[in-house]
């Protein structure tokens, strides 16, 4: 009878278990179902925050527009600033110049400008206006890269015809003949870097007096005495033909001028 018992109890207890068994299985099923729809939905949210993260990690770790060594401008690799950038470029400004120019968010600046055409050609009309401006204080804060300004200037009056015109008419329409008068003072401050109400025969600056002698600014005084002795015999009125006379008169006047003020200021 106990043999009986304990065979019967074995069967019950094997059958306990495998229904123990299959009713986990079960739950854990139920379980995976119930959970599923979630686990779906966390990979769709995934997919695009990774894309976003290894973009944003792309980026961040890609080189920058510049060479690191020289700071100027390097391969650009951005297509929104592509236009703007390769046209800096041409005109060899380095990174600081570049903020200069647009302040510190110009990568954002050039973007917004790229879509913008006509914002690009009125930011840039600005500059030219600051610069014939007596007294403005953006002609300083440009000065030791106006040549490059002014060719960026220039080439942006080239590239924009429809902008130019409508650019005079407002011109035009606030002062007659304003447009023409802007013109003028652009084409004097390039030669002297003044504007015309600035300018005077009997004075120069810095920069004009070398220009005059021919030389750099980074000479040494030295080599201003040489070259002001050379020019000063080249040009003086008594070795010179008197139909000429009047020319070296005034270029004698100047390059002694020049040679006054670069003296002057040592």
């Amino acid at each position: 009878m106990v043999y009986a018992d304990d065979f019967t109890l074995r069967i019950l207890g094997g059958e306990t278990m495998v229904v123990v068994f299959f009713i986990i299985i079960l739950l854990l099923f139920a379980l995976f179902i119930f959970i599923l729809p979630y686990i779906i939905i966390a990979g769709i949210l995934a997919i695009p925050i990774y894309v976003a993260y290894y973009c944003i990690n792309k980026y961040a770790n890609r080189s920058e527009y510049f060479d690191t060594e020289t700071d100027t401008l390097g391969p650009v690799e951005t297509l929104v600033v592509d236009r703007l950038l390769e046209r800096l470029a041409r005109y060899d400004l380095s990174k600081a110049e570049i903020e200069l120019l647009f302040g510190k968010e110009w990568r954002n600046e050039l973007s917004r400008l790229d879509y913008a055409p006509a914002d690009l050609f009125y930011k840039i009309a600005q500059m030219k206006i600051d610069l014939i401006s007596p007294g403005n204080p953006f002609r300083k804060k440009v000065s030791h890269i106006i040549d490059k300004v002014t060719r960026i200037i220039d080439s942006v009056w080239i590239e924009y015809p429809q902008e130019v015109i409508q650019f005079k008419k407002i011109c035009n329409d606030q002062a007659p003949g304003g447009s023409d008068w802007i013109e003028r003072e652009w084409e004097f401050f390039k030669k002297h870097k003044k504007s015309s109400s600035e300018f005077s025969e009997n004075t120069l600056d810095a920069s004009e007096a070398y220009e005059i002698l021919g030389l750099s600014m980074t000479v040494t005084l030295d080599q201003v005495k040489e070259r002001f002795r050379e020019l000063a015999l080249r040009w003086h009125p008594d070795k010179n033909d008197s139909a000429i006379k009047k020319e070296c008169e005034r270029k004698f006047v100047r390059i002694n001028q020049a040679y006054e003020t670069i003296m002057g200021a040592a």
